[in-house]
């Protein structure tokens, strides 16, 4: 897979604590489902079983690795599979949203950083219609899209 520009993409480093608090996050919004029932959610959904997810995290793995152009890209397994199971598991897509993702990250950093929803370039973005993942989960544990 060829890259999306001959730039590189130098990620800013996270910490391990930083990778840390992601995984408790995700545990702690999982802790109200019962194991089976997520694997048997994303088996259903997303065709997930553990082949397919060990399969699928090493390929996307040795993308990354074999990417010169992607620094610093975090390759914890958590990380890698948010894109491996947007995408369904088809690596090669998910290699393009991973690329796609850390070239608006290098791009433009302040994007991610402290969003203030009173900031009127922030405020101008939600009236025009761009869409934001809220830091808090509905009760079921899933992601909560805001867009105006």
């Amino acid at each position: 897979m060829a890259p999306i520009e001959e730039e590189t993409f130098v990620a800013e480093e996270i910490s391990e604590e930083d990778v840390w608090e992601d995984t408790v996050e995700e545990v702690n919004h999982m802790n109200n489902y019962s194991y089976s029932s997520l694997e048997q959610f994303a088996k259903d959904e997303l065709g997930e079983d553990e082949m397919t997810r060990a399969d699928s995290l090493a390929e996307i793995l040795s993308w990354v690795q074999s990417q010169p152009h992607l620094v610093n890209c975090r390759t914890d397994s958590n990380f890698l599979l948010r894109f491996l199971r947007m995408q369904k598991h088809k690596v090669e897509k998910s290699s393009l949203v991973l690329e796609k993702y850390l070239h608006m990250r290098c791009s433009h950093p302040k994007w991610f950083q402290k969003l203030d929803i009173q900031d009127p370039l922030v405020s101008e973005l939600v009236h025009n219609g761009y869409i934001f993942v809220l830091p808090e989960r509905d009760q079921e544990g899933r992601r909560v899209v805001f867009s105006v």
